[in-house]
């Protein structure tokens, strides 16, 4: 994730906790890493058991939610993968 403006701290700030998965099947590791501290640029590594677990777990509630919210507005942010 990049803010891009001020309102994008409100928005990173808000994703927090609940956007990273805790004790989800197939999930190996979660990490989060700074990319830059100007401009903000925190983003996460994860690495997964096989495409199957990710790809079931992005299809499933709350990340297939939090996914439509940002896609309708992103809160002044922006992602890469």
């Amino acid at each position: 994730m990049r803010v891009r403006t001020l309102r994008g701290l409100r928005t990173l700030i808000s994703f927090g906790p609940r956007s990273a998965p805790r004790s989800t099947e197939g999930l190996l590791l979660h990490e989060s890493l700074i990319y830059s501290l100007f401009p903000i640029h925190p983003g996460i590594s994860q690495y997964w058991r096989d495409f199957q677990s990710l790809e079931n777990w992005a299809r499933s509630l709350p990340h297939q939610a939090m996914v439509k919210d940002y896609l309708q507005d992103s809160g002044g942010t922006g992602f890469w993968q």
